[in-house]
């Protein structure tokens, strides 16, 4: 039997597009935490690169 794995569209998403939705519906971050999370996602490996995020969105 083969596990698969079910993804999100969000799991193509990089972790500054996520912060963009997130913004949209619930205000705007200070500086200060928005560069926590982007600094612990990308520390933890959970962050795509913007880059990435848009190639993979196209694709």
């Amino acid at each position: 039997m083969m596990l698969r794995t079910i993804t999100t569209s969000f799991d193509l998403w990089s972790t500054e597009q996520l912060l963009l939705v997130y913004q949209r519906y619930y205000g705007k971050l200070d500086a200060q935490a928005r560069r926590r999370i982007l600094e612990t996602a990308r520390l933890n490996g959970w962050d795509r690169s913007w880059r990435e995020g848009v190639e993979l969105l196209a694709a």
